[in-house]
This record gives C-alpha cells, structure tokens and sequence, in this order.
C-alpha cells in the first residue's frame, strides 16, 4: 500500500479505551516518515488532554534527520501529552535508536512485539 499521511493516525478504542495508533509502516522514504510525524505532530497538539498511544515502525527505516525530528517534538510536544505510550516494531539497530530517543527526549515508550499487546499496555491505568 502507498503511503498516505491522511492514514497515519488512527482512532481505536481497545477495551473502552481511546487510543491513537501511529502506523508508519506504508513509509517507504525518509520524506513519507516526517510527513508521518507531522501528522503525529499535529494529532497530538488538536487533543485538548493526554492521550494513549502506540507507534507501530514495524520494517520501517528511520533515518537521522527523522530521529532527530522525534527528539526535538518529543521533549517539546509528545512527552507533555503523553499518558502512557507504546512502540511496536523496534529490533535491531531500532533498539539503539528507542533508547537515544528516550534518553534526549524524556520520552520512553515501552517497546512491544504485537500491536495488540501494546494496546492492552497502553489502556492500562496502573
């Protein structure tokens, strides 16, 4: 499937629970990843309160430009609105790349293997 940045967020409830999914995985270029974190950029700035969320990057290649694009709106934007967050799709050098975004950002989604399973970590409430 191409890329759309108008499909990159997605509103489900899991469990009675609101949660955004971030599906970055049609993005094929390091243009088609920004676009897809303006787009989470500006989901996250029309919420008037904090949300869940869960990022899946599952085959998705995240260059510097981009990662350092996440740092910056992280500490600036989605770790203020952030209730709890969740990633899917982080192996291999992605893992270097989680644990540089958390530590720049303040920011630290919990990696999952499944969406599913990170939906039911995110509508969690303790």
């Amino acid at each position: 499937m191409a890329f759309d940045k108008n499909r990159v967020i997605v509103t489900v409830m899991h469990k009675g629970v609101k949660v955004f999914v971030n599906d970055l995985t049609a993005c094929e270029t390091p243009a088609d990843v920004m676009a897809a974190i303006d787009a989470m950029l500006a989901n996250a700035l029309a919420q008037p309160g904090n949300m869940r969320s869960v990022t899946d990057i599952t085959n998705v290649i995240i260059d510097t430009a981009a990662m350092d694009r996440a740092n910056k709106l992280g500490k600036e934007v989605f770790n203020a609105k952030a209730l709890r967050t969740a990633i899917v799709g982080v192996t291999g050098y992605k893992k270097i790349l989680l644990r540089t975004f958390s530590f720049f950002s303040g920011m630290a989604p919990v990696p999952f293997d499944t969406r599913e399973a990170a939906l039911d970590y995110v509508v969690r409430d303790d």
